[in-house]
């Protein structure tokens, strides 16, 4: 990927003992645990070479619900982390939490919340393209 901005993840970014970590973006319900498992093929998924952890994350205020599990790595956890506290110190009635693990398919539940952490993935994963 050296130094270009365009460069795109090839095939060998993602094979080999890959984690593989299960993806997906939305509530409590379309992120279950139940839901996952029963459906591996369509949301367990290769991560590629960047991220060695899995993440899962939810976030909720009043009614609302929000969960996302994803690729990871150690400063995607530690950001995700942070913001959730810094939301829970700010934000009145605030419930999140941020867990990563290392081992394939160790995300598909946790005791965890957090609504940003699909973004703030996405936003590091942009950077390290990047460089």
């Amino acid at each position: 990927m050296g130094n270009n901005p365009s460069a795109k993840l090839t095939e060998s970014d993602t094979n080999g003992c890959a984690l593989k970590c299960y993806v997906c973006s939305g509530n409590e319900d379309t992120c279950s645990k139940s839901r996952l498992e029963s459906n591996k093929a369509f949301y367990l998924r290769e991560c590629p070479s960047i991220f060695d952890r899995c993440g899962r994350g939810w976030s909720k205020k009043d009614d609302e619900n929000a969960v996302g599990n994803s690729c990871a790595n150690e400063v995607i956890c530690d950001a995700a982390e942070k913001l959730c506290e810094k939301y829970k110190d700010t934000l009145k009635d605030y419930k999140c939490g941020v867990g990563c693990c290392s081992s394939d398919g160790c995300n598909a539940s946790s005791p965890v919340t957090f609504s940003f952490f699909l973004l703030i993935v996405s936003s590091v994963l942009g950077l390290a393209l990047m460089k």
